[in-house]
Formats: C-alpha cells, sequence, structure tokens
C-alpha cells in the first residue's frame, strides 16, 4: 500500500506555509528635506533595530502576520506608529525635526533670573479651540485658543531656558513669578514674552521645523490694589461630625500667568485679597463641607457664586457676596429620530478653586441624568462620542460654549444625540 507516504505530504506541506517568511525594508527621511535620517531606532512588533547611515532597515524571516512598526530619533519628533500588513515589503517613514525655543528671563532691571528663587517658565501652543478640552484660553479672534503644552521648569543661573522637540506651530512663553519676598520684590510680576501683562500684548513664536527660536523675557514691576468685602452664606446647620469654611478666589481673565488673590479665608465674614493688578477677573466663592476632624475627608461644596468683576487703579471696599445653595446639574438625553435610544454616558468638567474637575454618570432608562454639586465655575458636558452631541441650557445651543454654574435661574440641561457626527448643528 502506498498511501500512508501521500498522507504525510498534507501535513509537511502545511507546516511549511505556516513557516513561510517575508522580509520588510524601509527608509528613514527628513520631512522637510527628504534627507535620509541615519541610525533612527526601528521597532516592529517585538523586533528592535536600527537605520543605517542612508536611513534604511531590513527586517527578515518575518511570520505571515500583521506588525506595528515605531520609529524615533533624538531631535526628531517620534512617528506615528505604522501598520505593516502581511505581504507588505516596502515602507517609507517620514520625521519631522523637532524645534527650540531657548532665552534668558531677565528681572525688571535687566539682571538674570537667578535659579531656584521663584521663576517658572511655561510654554503655551496656539491650537483652534476645541470645545472637549478644558484650561484653553481663547485669543481675541475667537477661533484659536491657548494651550499650556509643559513647563520648562526654572530658568538656571544665568537666567537662561531652552524647550525642545516642539512640532512646527505658534507658540507663546510665559514665566511665573511665584512670589518669594526673601528673594526679591512682590511687584515683580508673571510675564509673557517679550514683555506683556496679557496675551493681547504677547508675541507669538512662529515655530518651523527643525528650527531655533529665541525669545527673552524680561519681568515687568507693577504694584497692585487691595479688595475687600463681605460674604454672606443662608442659614445652615452642618451635620453632626462636619464643619464648614468658606473661600473666596480672584482669577484673572484672559490669562494664564498673572497672579490671583489665591484662597482668601473669611475672618468675620469678611474677605481680603491683596496686590491685584487693574482688570478683570472672575470672583468665585464657595462654602464646603467636611469631617469635622479636620483631615479633609468628605469634601463637598454646599453653597457658592460665581461672578465677574472689574479693579480699578485704586483700593475696591464693599464687594459683598451673597453665596447661594449649590443644586445638583440635571437634564435629559433625547435622540433624533431613526437612532437608537438607550442609556448614554455622560461627562461634565469644570474649573474651580481647586483645579480642574470631572465625574461621569449613565443616562437612566428614561433619558435623565444628575450631578451632585460642584465648585462654581464654567462647566462643559458632553455625552456619546465625540460630535454626536448637542447640549442645549433652555433653547441656548451650550455644546462649544459651557454655561456658568451656579445660575441665577437653574434649567435642567438638554442633549440631543445625533446618529451621524455634527447632525442637527
Amino acid at each position: 500500500m502506498r498511501i500512508f507516504p501521500l498522507l504525510l505530504l498534507v501535513p509537511m506541506a502545511l507546516l511549511y506555509a505556516q513557516k513561510a517568511s517575508h522580509t520588510l525594508d524601509g527608509d528613514i527621511i527628513d520631512s522637510i528635506t527628504g534627507a535620509p535620517v541615519a541610525s533612527a531606532r526601528v521597532k516592529l512588533g517585538s523586533l528592535y533595530g536600527a537605520a543605517d547611515a542612508r536611513g534604511h532597515f531590513h527586517f527578515d524571516n518575518l511570520s505571515p502576520t500583521t506588525y506595528t512598526l515605531s520609529v524615533d530619533h533624538p531631535g526628531y519628533l517620534a512617528a506615528n506608529p505604522i501598520r505593516i500588513g502581511a505581504k507588505q515589503s516596502t515602507v517609507r517613514v517620514p520625521l519631522t525635526a523637532g524645534g527650540i525655543i531657548y532665552g534668558v528671563v531677565t528681572d525688571p532691571n535687566g539682571l538674570p533670573a537667578l535659579a531656584g528663587v521663584g521663576f517658572l517658565v511655561l510654554l503655551f501652543e496656539q491650537r483652534p479651540i476645541d470645545s472637549r478640552s478644558l484650561g484653553g484660553q481663547p485669543l481675541p479672534d475667537g477661533k484659536n485658543e491657548l494651550v499650556k503644552v509643559g513647563n520648562i521648569e526654572s530658568p538656571d543661573d544665568r537666567g537662561q531656558y531652552r524647550s525642545s522637540l516642539l512640532a512646527p506651530g505658534i507658540y507663546y512663553v510665559g514665566v511665573i513669578s511665584q512670589r518669594a519676598p526673601d528673594f526679591w520684590d512682590r511687584t515683580w510680576r508673571s510675564t509673557y514674552y517679550p514683555h506683556a501683562l496679557d496675551v493681547a500684548s504677547a508675541k507669538a513664536i512662529q515655530v518651523q521645523a527643525g528650527a531655533q527660536v529665541r525669545a527673552d523675557v524680561q519681568l515687568i514691576s507693577q504694584t497692585g490694589v487691595h479688595v475687600s468685602g463681605r460674604v454672606t452664606i443662608p442659614a445652615y446647620d452642618p451635620p453632626p461630625g462636619t464643619m464648614t469654611f468658606t473661600n473666596v478666589h480672584l482669577a484673572p481673565r484672559g490669562a494664564f500667568l498673572s497672579r490671583s488673590s489665591g484662597n482668601s479665608g473669611i475672618v468675620d465674614g469678611r474677605f481680603e485679597a491683596d496686590d491685584l493688578l487693574p482688570g478683570k477677573y472672575t470672583l468665585m466663592a464657595e462654602t464646603t463641607q467636611m469631617s469635622a476632624d479636620g483631615a479633609g475627608r468628605d469634601q463637598k461644596p454646599v453653597f457658592g457664586i460665581q461672578r465677574e468683576v472689574e479693579i480699578g487703579e485704586r483700593d475696591l471696599s464693599g464687594l459683598d457676596l451673597e453665596l447661594q445653595p449649590l443644586a445638583e446639574v440635571t437634564g435629559k438625553v433625547t435622540f433624533d429620530a431613526g437612532c437608537a435610544a438607550g442609556p448614554v454616558p455622560v461627562h461634565l468638567r469644570g474649573g474651580g478653586m481647586m483645579g480642574v474637575q470631572e465625574d461621569s454618570v449613565v443616562s437612566a432608562a428614561d433619558g435623565s441624568f444628575a450631578f451632585a454639586a460642584f465648585t462654581p465655575s464654567s462647566l462643559f458636558i458632553s455625552a456619546g462620542a465625540p460630535g454626536m452631541a448637542t447640549v442645549f441650557l433652555g433653547d441656548i445651543d451650550i455644546t462649544k460654549t459651557g454655561f456658568d454654574y451656579p445660575s441665577a435661574t437653574p434649567e435642567p440641561l438638554r442633549i440631543v444625540i445625533h446618529c451621524a457626527a455634527g447632525g442637527g448643528q
């Protein structure tokens, strides 16, 4: 019988097919000049390699499967991972050289800022306004905002700073003056490049791929004014085992850098804030309930207010505040005709005295949702997948603008879910 040897040929053929391999050749180039990028690091799945002097790399004995290719090189922005198909044999990977912003920070007298005495250099990138981001500062053009992209840390002992690996774009540099009276004058202000107290007067920095741009910042010296007033809260008996405290915060509008009053505690029903520059401010006041042991456990806001205040060149007294109860943020989710209804994740974001605050819930079977009280701030709400919902407060579309909380005339929110991104807007 000759059948048995023939049967052996079938599994052997399958085994050979499974072991069949292929190769991948790639070239790494500068995205602007087209020149080869030598010695770049290359990772293909779990395999590691490097480009040669011509920017070329090669992998062989690859299994017939899909891989993820990653490439990086010092001085270049990391390339986005590339999906390599089972039959793909060549690939071309462009890398973009990172830009650099550097410079010297000097005090109002022109002397280099000393390291470790209260200076911190910040970097902001200009981007199109995105309602899904939190903390961006809108620019006067109404189309773009500044987004903090990183700290450059304190200048060195010669006042020098440097930030590298920057993507091509438009940037702003600012120096925060973290008050240190033992070292320098408290009238020295946080300053934007080159010598400005606000973004409108600051100078934008255009960074090209691989370019080095110098941006020296000289701090501004300017005295401020004193602001005070009385705070009134509704009658309230804290539950057993808890206590309350009230803080007032004045934050400059349209400025990342300008110093605010910080948290001003209440003494005998009054608050005081010193050394504020003239301008427009957002005032936020909040009464917080917490555990009576002072450990800060179980904190929750119970009363609050948010209002806009304009401060002039003279001291301001009599800024009286009446706080109001902080209610739940409620609303209902509905669906466009033809959309499949169901529970939807709803996300609420705000930025108050304690920083960014966020919470998420899932709408009930009838579409209703509720969030516990938030810190007074501007709140932004979203639902479902990005771009698939429009949010209304009454008849006003607040998807991109958000809404002030607490509101003098609170209304339930209404969220409309669309079957296609951007529908109904």
